[in-house]
Formats: C-alpha cells, structure tokens, sequence
C-alpha cells in the first residue's frame, strides 16, 4: 500500500461508519447529499436505469472528506476525480452489500488494504525538457537547483529516441534541437503532473539565472535585455531501465501583444486616467 497514513485514515474511518450506519435504500435521488451507484446486473444492457443508495449525514460528510483526502495523495494522482470518486463509490457500495461480513475488523481491514492497493501505483520518474528563449550556453551543462540548462545536442537528441520519430512529432523535434532547453527531472503519476510540477521548478531557476546574470560585473546591458523566458516546446521522457519518450507539446508563453489602444479601450483608459492623476 503507498498511500499515505493520513488517506488509509479517512478511507477507514468512512469504512466504518458506512458499515455501523443505517442507510435507506433508494431509486430516485430525493434529498441526497451524496449519491452512489452501481450498475444492476439484472437489468438488460439497453436499461441504462442503476440500483443504488445514498449516504447522509456523518457517512456523506467523510465520504467527501476520504475523497478530496486521495485527491491529493500522490499515489493516487494518476486517476482522475472522477475515477478517484467511482472507485470510491464502488468501496462503499461493496461495504454496504457485505455489511454483515464487514462488522468483522479483519475482513474490513483486508477489504480497505486491497481497495489502497488496488488504486495506488509508484510515481515514474520524467525528465522534461522546456526550451529557452534568447539565450545560448556553452558545451558544459548549467545547474540551478533541480533543472539542468544546456544545448539540446543532436546526441542528446538521440538518447531521448527522437531519431525514430517521424511525421509532425519529428517536424516539432526539429525546432528544438540545436536550441537551448532547461531539463527537469520529477517524480509524477503522470506525464501532464510531470509537466505542470516542472514548470514551476524550471520558471522559478530560469528567474534565478536572470537575477545572477544581472549581478555580474560583466554584464553591461539594460533590464529589458534580461526577459528570456520559457519556449512553447516541450518534450517529456520516462526514466526507468529502458528510457522512452512519452509526451511532446507546446504551450502559451508569456510575450507582450501589438496593442490597438483606439475605440472604447481608448476611452475606458482615459477615464482611469483622469481619476488616478489626483492620486
């Protein structure tokens, strides 16, 4: 089991009250705070119609609270809400036709321990590449803090099997290699939670490398010399016994915009003007 202590918690206390509680059943979802379904298997496969039951009061409260609680377990990130909320359902409604059985702690704690076990998985390891903008670096690597700045060399190319691709992915390659990138490594359950945790970590090193190249004697440029920024590409691969590329895109980068200031945008900001020159 690799969720944490604090999940296997809530999960087990929502277990027990689900279990020690009386439910009605239901087939209309009249008044309910949460609701649970399942699938009937009696039912032919055109009736989309379900059997299920609601949870109220104490046991819809920590219902809520064991989800937003694997939410935000890492073990767990890489489901959905919506995969974490119908596993969880499915629990319940195991625990509530089981509940003779379930009074027993031993046969709760196994059924709990394999529910974990069953939605949890190990983060993979990714090393993401963003691309830099406006800037060069010599042969040897550059380190700030967990990102790695450097040239995206036709051998490093190749280590992360570019050569193999073809077709529009090999076209969006060829924009980034020879071009400088800053390389994150991260622990994630997914390659978009890989991105989105990279981000941060390379933005926050990219600012830095501003800041210690401006604080140098030798640099004798103006302030708006230092706005290099993160690239719209990136490519993401997975480090294990047999590295491979799992993910390539872009995104919006921060630029300024040729601005029109005419027409209403004119006169709102005219009237801003005149109200904040007394101030």
């Amino acid at each position: 089991m690799l969720v944490s202590e604090s999940t296997h918690n809530r999960v087990r206390e929502l277990a027990r009250a689900v279990v020690t509680s009386r439910n009605r059943d239901f087939s209309t979802s009249q008044s309910a705070y949460v609701v649970l379904r399942t699938s009937n298997p009696s039912k032919s496969v055109e009736d989309d119609s379900r059997d299920g039951f609601f949870l109220f009061g104490e046991p819809a409260r920590l219902y809520q609270i064991a989800l937003k609680e694997l939410q935000d377990d890492l073990a767990v990130e890489h489901l959905t809400r919506a995969n974490l909320d119908s596993a969880l359902g499915d629990l319940v409604c195991d625990l509530e036709d089981q509940r003779e059985q379930m009074k027993d702690r031993t046969n709760l704690r196994v059924r709990i321990d394999s529910f974990l076990s069953e939605i949890s998985r190990p983060l993979q390891r990714y090393e993401v590449a963003f691309s830099v903008e406006n800037v060069e670096f010599d042969d040897e690597p550059l380190t700030i803090d967990k990102v790695v700045f450097r040239n995206f060399t036709p051998n490093i190319a190749e280590e992360w099997g570019f050569n193999a691709e073809k077709g529009p992915i090999r076209s969006m390659f060829d924009k980034v290699i020879g071009q400088a990138v800053g390389i994150v490594t991260v622990d994630a359950g997914t390659p978009e939670k890989a991105a989105e945790r990279a981000r941060e970590c390379f933005d926050r090193s990219l600012n830095t490398l501003r800041v210690c190249i401006a604080s140098s004697n030798l640099f004798r440029g103006w302030d708006e010399d230092l706005l290099q920024r993160r690239g719209q590409y990136r490519v993401i691969r997975e480090v294990g016994t047999q590295p491979r590329l799992v993910s390539t895109g872009g995104g919006r980068v921060f630029r300024p915009i040729n601005l029109k200031l005419a027409g209403e945008l004119e006169d709102s900001t005219e009237e801003f003007i005149k109200k904040l020159l007394p101030v």
